[in-house]
């Protein structure tokens, strides 16, 4: 999280520029959605998935796997295309986001746990107690990224706003 500087603060100042922000939730269905909100970044540490457009795409399905909602897995695929346009080749693009959907399913649902006991805990304690799995084909997507000089985070990357 400090690598990429994120904060809790900062994904809800994020949050607030598209609605109203209240200080409390007024029911039990704002509040979890309030939680999804606030531990996104906790699931990019937890699964590996970086902020790229393709880690997103991974973990928007990861996500659906864990909270199934079909806007989420359709931003994925679709998030996915855009990723696609601009990496020809064999570049494992929809596997790795397919993978992303299988590893959120084999995990433990991660909003059903205490987060502030999973953040006293190691990452690889975490993931073991979670049953996080590795994203092998992101990161061999990364990989190969790289290999043919390609930035991850200029792919699909948009204009600042």
């Amino acid at each position: 999280m400090e690598k990429e500087g994120l904060t809790a603060a900062g994904l809800v100042a994020e949050y607030a520029r598209y609605g109203e922000a209240q200080e409390q939730p007024v029911d039990l269905t704002e509040w979890y959605g309030n939680r999804s909100r606030d531990t996104h970044d906790l699931f990019h540490v937890l699964t590996g998935y970086g902020r790229d457009a393709l880690g997103e795409d991974c973990l928007l399905a990861f996500s659906h796997s864990q909270d199934p909602s079909m806007g989420m897995i359709f931003i994925a695929y679709g998030g996915g295309m855009e990723v696609k346009k601009e990496l020809s080749g064999t570049i494992p693009v929809f596997s790795a986001i397919r993978q992303g959907q299988k590893l959120g399913k084999a995990a433990k649902c991660i909003a059903h746990h205490d987060i502030e006991k999973l953040l006293v805990m190691s990452l690889d304690d975490a993931r073991e107690f979670l049953n996080i799995g590795e994203p092998t084909l992101y990161r061999k997507a990364l990989e190969m990224c790289r290999n043919r000089g390609i930035d991850p985070y200029a792919v699909a990357a948009q204009a600042p706003t």
